[in-house]
């Protein structure tokens, strides 16, 4: 999952870049934090001292959090502009 998100994610910047976004900056801030946290929890599920239920139920409450803020909200910002170049 985390393979694809950043996929998805790189192709909402080209996309970004190719449009001139005007909110770009932020909302690629907004991107950078989510692959920061990607890798630490990564980084800590590999880790032999965790408690993987407690992360497993962190990891849960960031992905909802990233749901209801960013995609409802933040990206449905770009969409207009994506709509006008043709995309879905």
């Amino acid at each position: 999952m985390r393979d694809y998100a950043f996929f998805h994610l790189s192709t909402e910047e080209k996309y970004f870049n190719q449009f001139a976004y005007s909110a770009m900056a932020e909302h690629m801030k907004q991107h950078s934090m989510f692959r920061e946290k990607s890798d630490e929890y990564m980084a800590r599920i590999k880790k032999t001292d965790v408690d993987l239920e407690k992360l497993a139920l962190e990891i849960t409450d960031f992905a909802k959090n990233w749901l209801s803020k960013h995609i409802m909200m933040a990206d449905k910002l770009y969409a207009p502009l994506f709509k006008k170049h043709g995309l879905k």
